[in-house]
Formats: structure tokens, C-alpha cells, sequence
């Protein structure tokens, strides 16, 4: 194409300034062609009518695992598979019998330099000044990178959905465990045969176990809350301990050592549990033929001299967690880059190259740091250091110590959907001093608080009703009484968000399932109109 300028009239006697004094020379087609195959980070190549290559720029060279020149006169038959290149012939000699090309087709590829990649592949006929077929054009892409971040978005999909389903069925299971861990207080009491009481104890305990599954399931599908409470390490580290004797394969040992005056922490429990999941994971990864994961915890002193030699950790008491694994270890070039976002050892489509990214965020953000030590072929020692809470977790020790508090014959308006949980519910409340009365909806206990305003000393509701749920029951029992003690209960942790917000304002929250102990608790503090 030429460019012609044409001059204007007015402008004829002004100084060209900033224009060239001379006409640009165009560049030697060849020259430039050859400058476009070297630079472009696309695989190029032309094949002959029997796709023989007839050239490749670098970039498709090394992936063939050869120099452009030495690729001339070969096939796909002498760098791929023969299944592959079966296929890619096939399709070639399609496309020169028929004239019409394929374009932007994705496909997974292993290159003959044992990469594997996902490209975007063009191919189309080439043809002669007459426009007779004569060959093939290709051009590949590659949208590795791209296809991660795919991948990673439908994974991100799923997982919404699958805790839309998990908030669902955990829910209903809150509500079948509900009353068997209420009950058990009630039968306590008036049980005095010992073989009886340790049924109830080992019934009470499989109830809770259960109740804790749930809890688990629902912090992962939820993600991740950024609370900051006092988190026992011990216990974490138990759960994480038998989740990994129940899940992993068998050739798989799990070994630990747990101090029992190990520190706790102030943080995030959901992201301390995901933490060291993460760790037990990447550590199964690396032992494809069995081994053993050790998981040991200690309370440890930082000093100034010590945190110096950390980019950004404070001396002072932390807890020190390590998880070791006897399995492939990593080489130098590999140890430096894995906490690299989207880095990644593993097949394409089993690791998203997030994980050790995002553990090491979370502990970070708690301010602590890892340190990694791994021998290619003799193992990964991952040790996490947190900053310590010192002080004991009192909040525990009293509930499994101190008696559960009785009524004064005060009535309870319990209000619930669910008929078991509402009538034990109301049994246990009898059983320790109180008088019920009981709704099955919202508007139904609207009704009978109505009618005994004056009596009710406390509301139970929950929030997940038909006809009237626990949000619009409580705001119409606010404006009849302001002061009206209310305690929500609910299994989903969206409605612990609502109840717990200035605007709404409940005394207590209680997420299902909770203990006889647990809600009599709470019963007295709200009485007492204490938080």
C-alpha cells in the first residue's frame, strides 16, 4: 500500500516541524517477514502439500525440541506421538482438499519437549499466484495462563454452589442434631445408672462430632470470615489430624506431637484450619507411593536476634507448627518460586498453583511467616510461625465445668418450625425451672405474646420460618416491646450476620445445633441483660 500526502494550499510556506525531510523507506518484505518469525511469541510454521515442514519460526522450534533448520523436510510423524500426529495430518490434507480452514480451535498439547500447553490453533491452505493449494499455514497461541484463570473462575462457580447446597443441607441436619443435644442434658439429670450415662455420654459425643463435620464442611464452602478470636491450636490441629487418617490413602502415615500446654491464638479459625489442610494436602501430593506426614507443635520464644533474620516478624512468644513429609522434596529453582500465585508442579487441571499463595497470606495476615527447608528427593519441612494468645481460652473451661444455670419459673416463648426441636426444647427449659409456652411460626408467637405480654419474660426464635420468619418476628416484637430479651437460633451463618447487627439487635445468637448447657447460658445472660 502507498501512502501519499497531499499538500494543502495554506499550509504550503509554513515550516514542517517535526516532520521527516525525507520519505520514510519501506522496508524489505523479506526482511521484515524474517524479523516477524523470530520476534513473534506465536508458533508459526508452513507445511508442503504432504505436510513436510517448510519452515518454523524459533518459537515452534523449541517446542519441537529442535532448531528451525533441522525441522525442514520432517513430519509431525517424527516429533509427536502417532496418535497425534496421525490426527494432525488428517486434518491438514482435509483442509488442502477442501480449502477451508480451522480457526482459534483450543486444544491441550505435549510438545515434543515434554511441555504441556493449551493453545489457540489457526490453520488455513496456502495457495500459489494462481490460487492453487500448495500447502498449509499455521499459527498457535498459547493460552495456558488463560485457561487457569478459566478454570480457576469455574472452580470459584462451583464452590458458591456448592455452599449454597452445603448452607441448605446443613441447615436440616442442625435441626435433626438440635434435639438430640438438648435432650441429653435432660436425660443426664434424671439418670443415675452408669451404663446408662455412658451411652448418653458416647450418644451426646457422636452427636457433636457431627455437628462439628457440618461446621467444617460450612467454613470452606463459605470461605473465609476474618474474625478474630481466641483459636485453641490443639484442636485445630486434631481436627486436621483426623481428617487426614479418614480421607488420605492408607500407604499414607500421619504421625504428631502436640504439647498439651501448647498456646493459643487470636485469629481466624476457618483460615488456621485452611492453613494447615493446605500444608497436609501439598505434603500427600509429594508422596504419590506412600510415606508419613509429621505434624508437631511447640511454644517458642522469638528473640530480637532471631526475628532479625525475618523480613517482618516482632520477637515475643509464638507457636511454632511444623509439617514434615518424607516424599519428592523440591530443587532449588522450584523451592523459590512456590508461593508464587498460580505456580504450580502438578498436572494441568489437578492444582490451581493457589494454595501455598494463599497460606501464605493467611499467615501473614496474622502475623506470622513460614520457613521451608526441602532436599530434592528426601523430603519438605513447612514450619509456621504464629504469634501467641498466653492467656487460657476461660470462655471453654467454664462451660465444660461450671453447672448449667436453672430458672425461676420465668415463661419462655420458644418458637421454632421444627416440631422435635420445639417440643424438646420446651421439656428441657420445664426440666430446669422454666415455663413455656410454644409457637410453630412468626405470627403465631406475635399472637400469644399478644396475649401474654405481660408473663413472657424471654423469646426463643428462629430464623428460618415459613409464614413469618424469625427477621420479621423479632422487628414487630421489638415495637411492642423495645425491651424485650430475644435470643435468635438459627444453622445458617448468614442469619448469625443479621442477628449480630446494631439495627437488628438480639441479645444472644446460637447457631445450631447447640447444647442444653449452651442455651440455658445464654438464657441467664439474657435475663440478666448481660452480653
Amino acid at each position: 500500500m502507498t501512502l501519499r500526502v497531499m499538500s494543502s494550499p495554506n499550509l504550503s510556506h509554513q515550516p514542517a516541524i517535526g516532520l521527516p525531510s525525507q520519505s520514510p523507506t519501506v522496508p524489505d518484505q523479506q526482511a521484515f517477514l524474517a524479523d516477524l518469525l523470530a520476534t513473534s511469541l506465536d508458533h508459526i510454521y508452513i507445511k508442503d502439500r504432504d505436510s513436510r515442514f517448510l519452515l518454523v519460526n524459533s518459537e515452534m522450534a523449541r517446542l519441537l525440541a529442535c532448531t528451525p533448520e533441522n525441522a525442514v523436510g520432517k513430519t509431525d510423524f517424527d516429533f509427536f506421538g502417532e496418535e497425534h500426529a496421525r490426527k494432525a495430518f488428517e486434518d491438514e490434507q482435509r483442509i488442502m482438499k477442501t480449502g477451508v480452514g480451522v480457526v482459534a480451535q483450543e486444544e491441550r498439547e505435549t510438545w515434543a519437549d515434554g511441555s504441556v500447553t493449551w493453545v489457540s490453533s489457526t490453520k488455513v491452505a496456502r495457495r500459489n499466484a494462481k490460487g492453487e493449494v500448495i500447502g498449509i499455514i499455521g499459527i498457535s497461541r498459547d493460552i495456558t495462563d488463560r485457561k487457569k484463570l478459566e478454570q480457576q473462575f469455574l472452580r470459584q462457580q462451583r464452590m458458591e454452589g456448592i455452599g449454597t447446597l452445603a448452607g441448605g443441607i446443613a441447615h436440616d441436619l442442625n435441626n435433626v442434631l438440635a434435639p438430640i443435644l438438648i435432650s441429653i442434658a435432660m436425660l443426664k439429670a434424671e439418670e443415675s445408672n452408669s451404663q446408662k450415662l455412658n451411652i448418653l455420654a458416647a450418644i451426646e459425643k457422636s452427636a457433636q462430632r457431627g455437628a462439628d463435620l457440618i461446621q467444617q464442611v460450612l467454613s470452606f464452602a463459605r470461605g473465609v470470615d476474618g474474625q478474630r478470636v481466641c483459636v485453641s491450636v490443639k484442636n485445630i490441629l486434631r481436627d486436621i489430624i483426623g481428617i487426614a487418617n479418614d480421607t488420605f490413602l492408607k500407604n499414607i502415615r500421619v504421625e504428631f506431637d502436640i504439647p498439651k500446654e501448647l498456646w493459643n491464638l487470636t485469629g481466624d479459625p476457618t483460615q488456621i484450619h485452611q492453613v494447615f489442610l493446605n500444608l497436609c494436602i501439598n505434603a500427600r501430593d509429594a508422596m504419590p507411593r506412600g510415606g508419613t506426614i509429621l505434624i508437631t507443635a511447640r511454644n517458642e520464644i522469638l528473640d530480637e536476634v532471631s526475628a532479625s533474620y525475618e523480613a517482618e516478624p516482632e520477637s515475643g512468644p509464638y507457636v511454632v507448627i511444623r509439617v514434615v513429609d518424607t516424599g519428592c522434596g523440591m530443587r532449588p529453582e522450584v523451592l523459590n518460586k512456590i508461593f508464587e500465585p498460580f505456580f504450580t508442579t502438578k498436572e494441568l487441571g489437578k492444582g490451581t498453583g493457589l494454595g501455598l499463595s494463599t497460606t501464605l497470606g493467611i499467615v501473614k495476615s496474622h502475623g506470622g511467616f513460614i520457613r521451608v527447608e526441602s532436599q530434592f528427593g528426601h523430603g519438605t519441612s513447612f514450619s509456621v510461625y504464629l504469634p501467641a494468645n498466653q492467656e487460657e481460652d476461660s470462655e471453654q473451661v467454664a462451660q465444660e465445668d461450671e453447672p448449667s444455670p436453672s430458672g425461676n419459673g420465668e415463661v419462655i416463648l420458644v418458637v421454632d418450625d421444627e416440631e422435635p426441636l420445639r417440643k424438646i426444647t420446651a421439656q428441657t427449659l420445664e426440666t430446669f425451672g422454666y415455663r413455656v409456652l410454644v409457637a410453630a411460626d412468626g405470627a403465631e408467637a406475635v399472637s400469644i405474646y399478644a396475649a401474654h405480654k405481660s408473663d413472657i419474660a424471654l423469646v426463643i426464635t428462629d430464623m428460618m420460618m415459613p409464614v413469618m420468619d424469625g427477621i420479621a418476628t423479632i422487628q414487630v416484637l421489638r415495637k411492642m416491646n423495645q425491651a424485650l430479651p430475644i435470643i435468635a437460633v438459627s444453622g445458617l451463618a448468614t442469619c448469625e450476620r443479621i442477628a449480630d447487627s446494631r439495627e437488628f439487635g438480639v441479645n444472644h445468637f446460637l447457631p445450631k445445633p447447640y447444647s442444653a448447657h449452651t442455651l440455658l447460658t445464654a438464657i441467664s445472660h439474657a435475663l440478666r441483660r448481660e452480653n
